[in-house]
């Protein structure tokens, strides 16, 4: 026998709506779907309708999360966030190349020549810098 869920649709919709409000003003919520193990729902930027993502919420925890997949920061997001890292980082420094994997960016940066690489991860803006490669050598061959 599956145990009730623990959320009514007034807290499971509570919840949906302080997750979104985690990606700034301006998200909405639409298209609430009860499953039998999560609610689900869709994010969508208000003023143009268009969808930002995917959010589950757990009908037994409370958890809520993004949708396995769903990517919150697009390549020009993630560029501006590296960006803005790198004015901090290491002054002068630009993006030189970039390349997309599952779940994150990778850029090589640097002020003339390639200094490093650093990822930015697509579901929470977080940047890694990659010093377990320690100090570019150069370009090197591709």
């Amino acid at each position: 026998m599956t145990p009730a869920p623990v959320l009514s649709p007034r807290t499971r919709r509570g919840r949906t709506l302080v997750y979104a409000e985690a990606f700034g003003p301006g998200v909405g919520v639409r298209d609430f779907t009860a499953f039998s193990l999560r609610y689900y729902a869709v994010l969508v930027d208000q003023a143009t309708d268009q969808g930002i993502g995917e959010v589950t919420v757990d009908r037994y925890t409370g958890e809520a999360g993004m949708d396995p997949g769903t990517a919150r920061y697009d390549l020009p997001a993630a560029e501006t966030i590296a960006e803005t890292f790198l004015d901090g980082f290491l002054p002068g420094a630009t993006l030189q190349e970039n390349r997309t994997f599952p779940g994150y960016y990778t850029f090589k940066y640097g002020r003339d020549e390639r200094e490093g690489m650093l990822s930015v991860n697509d579901r929470t803006g977080q940047v890694w810098v990659h010093t377990w490669h320690g100090h570019s050598l150069g370009a090197g061959d591709d």
